[in-house]
This record gives C-alpha cells, sequence and structure tokens, in this order.
C-alpha cells in the first residue's frame, strides 16, 4: 500500500473520537497506526517527546485546508478541542462549497460554451456564408451587422473576464480581500460574495456554540483564523461591538452583516435552540445564494440560445439562396 506524506481526514476523525474517549494523544496514535500511517505516525511521536507541540508536529502531515484552522486553533484550545472543532469547519465548509460550485458550474459551463461557438462561428462560418453570397451576387450586409454584434460580445467577454482575473489577483491578499468585502458591504449588501462571507461566518460561528463555547469564547476562536481572514475580520468587529456594551442583535445590525441577521438573533435570543437558529441562518444564506444563481443562469440561457437562434436563423437562409438562385432563371 502506498505511504501518503499526510494524515487523511478519517485517520483524524478516528482520532479526534478515540481523544473524545479521555485517551492520551500518544496512545490514540499508536491505536490509529497502520502500514499506511506508521512512518507519520511515528515521525509526529518522535518530535512530541522532544518537547515540540501539536503545532509543530502536525503542521507538515495536515490534509489540504484542515491546517486552515487546525494550527491556529491549537494555540487557543487544548488539541482534542482544536482537533474537533476543525474537522466540524472543515466539513461544513467542504458542504457548503460543493454545493454553491453546484449551483455556479452550470452557468458558468453554458456560457463559456455558447461563447466558444459563437466565436468558432466568426472565425470559420462567416467567411463561408460571405463568399457564399458574393458568388450569388447576394448582399451580404446583414451578415456583416451580425460579425459586429458577435466580436463585440466576445470582446466584452474577455474584458470582464481580464477585470475579473485582475480583480482576483488584486485582492489576493488578506488586508485588500477584507476592504473589497467592507466595500460590497457598503456598495451591494445582497451580493454572492456578501452572502457566502456572512454565511460562512455564521456556520463557523454555529459549529462552536454547538460544542459549548459562549459567544465572546466564540469570538475569540474565530478572530484567531488568520487564513480566513473575512472571518476574522468579522468576528473582531462583532467582539468589538459586544465588549462595548452592544446586545447580540444590535452588533448584528453591522453594515458588514447581511440585514436579515439581526432578525434570526432576535428570534434566538428567545429560544433555548440559538445553534440550530444559526444554523437555519447559515442555510438560508446558501439557498439566497442558490437562488441568485438560478436567475444567472435564466439571463445566460436566454442570452445564449437567443444568439444561437439568431445564427441557425442565417444559416437557415443561406440554405435556401441556391435553390432561389435556381428558381431565378
Amino acid at each position: 500500500m502506498k505511504k501518503t506524506k499526510s494524515l487523511s481526514f478519517q485517520d483524524l476523525c478516528f482520532l479526534s473520537s478515540l481523544l473524545s474517549t479521555g485517551l492520551s494523544l500518544s496512545f490514540a496514535m499508536e491505536l490509529l497506526k497502520e502500514k499506511r500511517n506508521a512512518v507519520i505516525l511515528e515521525d509526529i511521536l518522535k518530535r512530541m517527546e522532544k518537547g515540540e507541540g501539536a503545532e509543530e508536529t502536525f503542521q507538515d502531515h495536515l490534509p489540504e485546508g484542515l491546517g486552515t484552522y487546525l494550527l491556529p486553533l491549537c494555540r487557543v484550545l487544548p488539541f482534542q478541542e482544536a482537533l474537533s472543532l476543525s474537522l466540524s469547519f472543515r466539513e461544513r465548509q467542504e458542504k457548503s462549497r460543493k454545493e454553491i460550485l453546484g449551483s455556479l458550474a452550470y452557468p458558468c459551463i453554458l456560457l463559456f460554451v455558447s461563447l466558444t461557438l459563437l466565436y468558432l462561428f466568426d472565425l470559420y462560418g462567416l467567411d463561408t456564408i460571405l463568399s457564399l453570397l458574393s458568388a450569388f451576387q447576394e448582399s451580404g450586409e446583414a451578415y456583416l451587422i451580425l460579425r459586429k454584434i458577435i466580436r463585440v460580445v466576445i470582446h466584452l467577454f474577455f474584458l470582464l473576464l481580464l477585470i475579473f482575473l485582475a480583480g482576483f489577483l488584486y485582492f489576493s491578499s488578506a488586508k485588500r480581500l477584507v476592504y473589497f468585502y467592507v466595500l460590497l458591504s457598503r456598495c451591494l449588501p445582497d451580493s454572492l460574495l456578501h452572502l457566502y462571507y456572512t454565511g460562512e461566518f455564521i456556520s463557523l460561528f454555529a459549529e462552536t456554540v454547538k460544542m459549548g463555547y459562549k459567544t465572546k469564547e466564540s469570538m475569540d476562536i474565530l478572530k484567531t483564523i488568520r487564513k480566513k481572514p473575512v472571518i476574522s475580520f468579522l468576528a473582531y468587529h462583532l467582539d468589538e461591538e459586544l465588549s462595548g456594551g452592544s446586545t447580540l442583535k444590535e452588533a448584528a445590525s453591522l453594515v458588514y452583516f447581511d440585514s436579515s441577521l439581526s432578525h434570526f438573533l432576535r428570534i434566538a435570543s428567545h429560544t433555548s435552540s440559538f445553534a440550530e437558529i444559526l444554523e437555519t441562518y447559515a442555510d438560508l444564506c446558501l439557498k439566497r445564494i442558490q437562488k441568485k444563481a438560478k436567475a444567472l443562469t435564466l439571463v445566460i440561457q436566454c442570452l445564449s440560445y437567443a444568439f444561437i437562434g439568431i445564427v441557425l436563423i442565417f444559416i437557415y437562409r443561406i440554405l435556401f439562396i441556391p435553390m432561389q438562385a435556381i428558381s431565378g432563371f
């Protein structure tokens, strides 16, 4: 069996379960040893015997994405709690990401395929059509207008794509991403990105509440996740408002959060199922994102079918030119 350089999610879930029974970390890892992960676990155990902390020993052997949560949480929580919470965070994030990508994949693919077909039609089809029209002494003015429209659409798409890529690269740093989020919060408070980050923050908040942490403790935990700069930023400002004497409902009325959040928190304050209300809100954000994605899909479908329909009409008309020419003799 092939040996891996990192532990699997399944290994870490089993480790978390063993630790929750009260076993020591070293004994739990001994129980977890298999042929495929023995070298990794032995390396971790040896480094722990030398006095290295869990953060240092595990950082080289974590599956992709988990270190974003586990490494900072190890600095403020016992390892067993940090591991359990990190696995919950990662599972929740993967679930949301898959559903969002599943909603946005179809319209993006449809747009790409439609524009590719238009580009190929402009590159190869229109020249053939214009040559045919010239041979039959027919006017090609309408086709030249169609070519201009197609090229404008294609150039506009590539311009928007370049702007998107440039913006993605520019705002990829943590500080600039937070600035961009603040700008969106003020200018486009109902945008997809704003909903995504608000929903992600509340879903992580819900996971900490489910594990028994109070609001203040939850904010302290979320503030440590520096590789999630928007999450850390939201936790910091919510904590600042709470420390200033605001209620959670009042603090959630900040422009950085979705406007409907304070309504959910008002309901949650009168129930004993606070974590469930937070999860309901996070699920609602996800559904709103999916609804927006469906609306975007409908718009792209209409535009794509319109352009393809126009092209087919022109091609259909071309097929009758030889027959019209013959009937004219």
